[in-house]
């Protein structure tokens, strides 16, 4: 229970606190104003790590008892907070930067936050005068490296969660701690923040928050391998941490080649290289969650391997990404050779002749509509019936829908997701804790919503991109949608995780599209989980 709670806490705390801290940045000097080395163009708040750290925080205080770990933890991660909204108001010199980090890697390694065995030394512990310098190189480099890696909208974030995520799978693995905990906490911070960091980006996490995940992702990796699962590979937190070390170290060695500082800023980022070859913002940022997820998914696969092979892995896999740029530079790879040269806009050609039809567009968006509607009606017939606790609040919920469609006129988005989204949720897990005594009812469930994925794939092909458009966020959805069905979680979550997954996603995709359209009657939505919760409620309490 205290897992999911903070997930959602994360989530609740990140998506309330946003808005207000936004009102509150040009006051407080922490905007991020366009320069030389900055792809936005517009002055934008940076205050969403202030809310990513409150979540991270509101979660450890509930749920944590403290003790001189925890306490080193939370005292290192205040003055990187600390410091780093001081940097995000005012630009500091690097070296007071790094001054401050290094007394938050300090605080932290005091409380108990340091390797003890490492790669290479055996299952002994490795002598301290090596082990301390590597723990305190490791926790200052990864809060660097995931700052400098905060260079595009959605980047660090999504990058983050995707570590995160592993940390918390290995960690639950090992029967959990305290560690699965703030990973969760921290991933539900960080899915509220990138609602509003998704490009075009109107929030920024600023230093503040990019400094913080690093150091809270580096911590949580050390404590993982040294003291909630001492079986795993001491060099896991290499893969975990790949792409953004990678980074670093690749810039790094460029400007010391140039004979420049290695703390000067410019533009050698593997982000900044994507964009010159011409991929786009979101095209950019969707390259690099594969590479990172490619990274998390070796280091899930090679939790108990030899150290040889996780650090050759990383290797690999850094080379490859290495080679792949140069390639490309040399032979003047585009990946939009079919742009105007004009306006470097693509050329609209695809699915013309899907167009020819004129009406295909609103009548494949009606057929979702309905399609949507009559599955939430239908489904809440024949799903198993709710617990009376579950049926009253499923009552309350209709009645406050239904007091809506009453009196509210001009539904905004808020309120049309309310009720297909709750009463979405409710039929997934309802036909999901019963798999075996249903299943009829799951085939035909199944068979319906694989015919609106159908409507849905067509209804996103003929629509133009000013409409909906797929974003990095929605790889990031693919990518544990892809994973979650294959990791070993039903025990935990007390049902079959994998085609619950499937099933919510295509209702939420379903929902999306026709939120986003003028003609996707989000009033016909609304009804039908109105009446759908109410169904439920009256079975549940018969």
């Amino acid at each position: 229970m205290p897992l999911v709670v903070s997930f959602v806490m994360g989530i609740f705390i990140t998506t309330v606190l946003i808005p207000p801290l936004m009102q509150l940045a040009h006051g407080l000097g922490l905007v991020d104003t366009p320069g030389e080395r900055k792809i936005h163009v517009r002055t934008i708040p940076r205050v969403g790590g202030i809310a990513i750290a409150a979540a991270i925080l509101a979660a450890v205080i509930t749920w944590i008892p403290i003790n001189t770990l925890i306490a080193g933890c939370l005292a290192g991660g205040a003055i990187i907070l600390l410091a780093g909204i001081w940097d995000d108001r005012q630009p500091l010199p690097y070296q007071w930067k790094f001054a401050a980090q290094c007394v938050a890697v300090a605080v932290a390694m005091a409380g108990g936050v340091r390797f003890e065995v490492l790669p290479f030394f055996g299952l002994e512990p490795a002598p301290v005068w090596i082990a301390y310098p590597v723990t305190f190189v490791f926790l200052v480099g990864v809060t660097n490296a995931i700052n400098l890696f905060d260079g595009l909208d959605g980047l660090a974030g999504g990058c983050m969660l995707l570590t995160l995520g592993a940390i918390a799978f290995l960690d639950y693995q090992a029967g959990g701690s305290f560690v699965m905990l703030v990973a969760l906490a921290a991933m539900g911070g960080i899915i509220g923040f990138l609602r509003y960091n998704t490009h075009p980006a109107i929030v920024f996490m600023g230093d503040c928050g990019s400094q913080l995940l690093g150091y809270t992702a580096a911590v949580l990796a050390i404590v993982l391998v040294e003291h909630t699962h001492s079986a795993l590979n001491p060099a896991l937190p290499l893969l975990l941490l790949g792409l953004p070390i990678y980074d670093t170290l690749t810039v790094m060695g460029l400007r010391i080649r140039k004979g420049l500082s290695p703390f000067r800023p410019d533009q050698t980022h593997l982000h900044h290289k994507l964009l010159r070859f011409g991929f786009r913002h979101h095209e950019a940022v969707a390259v690099i969650y594969v590479v990172q997820a490619v990274m998390v998914g070796a280091a899930l696969g090679l939790a108990y391997a030899s150290d040889l092979l996780v650090v050759l892995t990383f290797l690999v896999i850094a080379g490859g990404l290495t080679f792949s740029i140069y390639l490309a530079r040399v032979i003047e790879w585009s990946p939009h050779p079919d742009s105007d040269p004009h306006t470097d806009k693509p050329i609209e050609r695809r699915n013309l002749w899907l167009r020819r039809w004129q009406n295909l567009s609103s009548d494949v968006t009606q057929a979702i509509a309905i399609g949507v509607s009559v599955f939430l009606v239908a489904a809440a017939l024949v799903v198993p019936a709710p617990t009376v606790d579950s049926a009253w609040v499923f009552l309350a919920v209709s009645a406050l829908l239904l007091a809506a469609l009453l009196i509210v006129s001009d539904y905004d988005s808020s309120l049309a997701r309310l009720g297909p989204y709750f009463a979405g949720i409710a039929i997934v897990y309802h036909l999901s804790i019963d798999p075996d005594g249903a299943q009829q009812i799951n085939f035909f469930a199944n068979a319906y919503l694989a015919a609106i994925l159908l409507f849905l794939v067509l209804g996103v092909r003929v629509t133009r991109r000013t409409l909906f458009q797929v974003t990095p966020q929605d790889l990031l959805v693919a990518f544990f949608a892809i994973a979650l069905p294959n990791l070993p979680l039903s025990a935990f979550f007390g049902f079959e995780v994998g085609p619950a997954i499937v099933r919510a996603l295509i209702l939420f995709y379903a929902i999306e599209f026709l939120l986003r359209r003028p003609d996707g009657r989000p009033r016909l939505l609304i009804l039908s989980s109105t009446i759908s919760l109410a169904l439920f409620a009256v079975r549940g309490l018969a």
